[in-house]
């Protein structure tokens, strides 16, 4: 008996939690609850229907691309 498997693409996600937007842009998960609550990042959106919050991944990209880059040397 042969078993099938759909191909495996990887897509990158529509949305996602505090987790993954914390782990996505190397921050902990309680920066990134203080920087919503100070309108630096992003703010999650309501998933229909259900209680969860999701950043969209597009807002997230955007909001690091216009991080200002630090020069490493001056990070310890």
């Amino acid at each position: 008996m042969t078993t099938h498997e759909a191909p495996r693409t990887a897509y990158k996600p529509l949305a996602m939690s505090y987790n993954d937007a914390a782990a996505y842009v190397g921050l902990s998960r309680r920066t990134i609850i203080k920087l919503v609550s100070t309108g630096e990042f992003p703010r999650p959106r309501k998933v229909r229907g259900t209680t969860a919050l999701r950043f969209s991944t597009a807002d997230v990209e955007a909001w690091f691309d216009n991080q200002p880059e630090q020069n490493p040397e001056a990070v310890e």
